[in-house]
């Protein structure tokens, strides 16, 4: 858990977008866990106004191949 909490904190001081963050946490977690399908949602707290939750699903395909929406 502390691995995966750092993994997290990492992200906090990026010069990323939201979208960017939870589609980058949706590939990571897909290329180590290969699963057959993933939702990552990413609840971003007000910081200068803007609050955002950004969703990123997977769906496996039988090829192996992954699609993202």
């Amino acid at each position: 858990m502390k691995s995966l909490k750092l993994y997290f904190l990492a992200y906090r001081n990026k010069g990323i977008f939201y979208e960017g963050v939870v589609n980058t946490i949706l590939d990571d977690l897909v290329a180590v866990l290969r699963p057959r399908r993933m939702t990552v949602v990413g609840d971003f707290a007000v910081r200068g106004g803007t609050a955002g939750k950004v969703t990123a699903t997977y769906e496996g395909q039988r090829s192996g191949q992954g699609r993202r929406r």
